[in-house]
């Protein structure tokens, strides 16, 4: 018993010390990454951080320049993080801007169109709303119009028409209040109501050219 034991604790120990170096390794292998990230944000940031310096024909290079530079996760959790700042609409439009021409648009678009599961979907209408970038506008229509589409997807395509207020989703947001799901009448509203003075046209037009008893 004791020789097996001499033979067998050496090689217990080794396999413990291999273990615990493992480890080690792993863990600083994960803190290093952390702090690169970190490096990495911190840049993408401060490329972003005079947007309103930027004139609109300098957001190409710019956004090529981001693409070049950093991983693709970082540039669009930067471009989310200046997203949800209460900025003026010139620093919207050219955070919008640098979206479409780093592909983040496209992406979500596509994700929007083709996702198979319906969580995805609504998320991407939500970040298209989000972004407000024009090229957005007949994609969630096409998701709010489309008698196949699961109605929380067209719900968030309604408020995402109504955050990006693009006066050609006025049309089809007022022609599904004659929708027959009450549950959305109220919601449908509060978009509408953000279009202000945008609406009041459309609204006329349609009051008028309805039949009178």
């Amino acid at each position: 018993m004791i020789e097996l034991l001499r033979i067998v604790v050496p090689f217990l120990i080794v396999a413990i010390l291999a273990v615990v170096l493992v480890i080690l390794v792993r863990e600083g292998w994960v803190t290093w990454e952390r702090r690169r990230w970190q490096r990495l944000r911190s840049r993408c940031l401060a490329l972003l951080g005079e947007l309103d310096m930027v004139t609109m024909d300098e957001l190409l290079p710019l956004a090529l320049k981001l693409k070049r530079s950093f991983p693709s996760t970082i540039v669009e959790s930067v471009l989310d993080e200046f997203c949800m700042r209460d900025n003026p609409q010139p620093i919207r439009q050219k955070i919008a801007e640098i979206y479409e021409y780093v592909g983040f648009v496209e992406k979500h678009i596509g994700h929007l169109q083709d996702s198979k599961a319906w969580q995805d979907r609504a998320a991407s209408a939500e970040k298209l709303g989000n972004i407000g970038h024009p090229r957005a506008v007949l994609p969630l229509i096409a998701a709010l119009l489309d008698a196949k589409e699961d109605q929380e997807v067209k719900n968030v395509a309604m408020r995402a028409l109504g955050s990006i207020r693009d006066p050609r989703s006025i049309p089809p947001l007022i022609e599904s209040l004659g929708l027959p799901d009450p549950s959305t009448g109220q919601p449908l509203a509060d978009v509408l109501i953000r279009y202000g003075e945008m609406i009041v046209g459309p609204l006329m037009e349609i009051i008028a050219s309805s039949p009178r008893e």
